[in-house]
């Protein structure tokens, strides 16, 4: 089974040229989710209102195209980007070419799960390369009819409420349970026997 928006900031780079990619490209990108973590962590131990409530140990990435790129990178495909406290992370149609070809994928020791649709044919087909490199749990789902903007708000436009469009499109209900069990297998330590199996996907893979 295959397993497989652009914008300008400092380091950016073509997408149409992933070889001219490296750890400097949407750098950016790991500061922000570096200051939103301290940040957080300041809140979980000063702050009298969330003061306990996150637990910092237990930290999970989830990430969208360049927001994909950007966890994957934090997972340790850039080797200077890796983020120790982020222990999984889930990537939905990641931009993963540039760590084919000059990353450090075989030090993603972390679980994770790589989505991509059967109309994503920008993205998808590259993911079996990324996913064989991987050196930790892999989980890996394709998507029937689900084209690269699949994993974003314009899924639900047509729904009044997000409960609506998880429980009425069969897609984001797929995405949804799917990540979360991840999340809950691989951070809070509840075994989820989906994982195991295929219910929504055009395909599923898990090693």
């Amino acid at each position: 089974a295959s397993c497989s928006d652009s914008g300008e900031s400092s380091g950016s780079e073509s997408f149409g040229n992933a070889e001219d990619w490296n750890d400097e490209t949407y750098d950016d990108r790991r500061q922000d989710i570096n200051a939103v973590l301290e940040s957080l962590n300041s809140l979980n131990s000063n702050n009298q209102q969330l003061k306990g409530v996150m637990d910092a140990s237990k930290v999970g990435g989830l990430g969208h195209s360049l927001g994909g790129y950007t966890m994957l990178g934090l997972a340790g495909g850039w080797s200077s980007w890796k983020d120790g406290r982020i222990e999984a992370v889930a990537l939905m149609s990641p931009y993963s070419e540039p760590f084919s070809l000059s990353g450090d994928l075989e030090s993603v020791n972390i679980p994770v799960m790589h989505q991509g649709g059967t109309l994503d044919g920008g993205i998808t087909p590259t993911l079996d390369e990324v996913d064989d490199a991987l050196s930790g749990e892999k989980y890996c789902g394709i998507l029937q009819g689900v084209g690269h903007f699949g994993w974003t708000n314009s899924k639900c436009s047509s729904y009044s409420s997000v409960e609506q469009c998880i429980n009425g499109d069969s897609a984001a209900k797929t995405i949804n349970k799917y990540v979360v069990a991840m999340f809950d297998n691989n951070l809070k330590g509840e075994q989820q026997s989906l994982l195991t199996s295929n219910s929504g996907f055009k395909s599923y893979e898990h090693s």
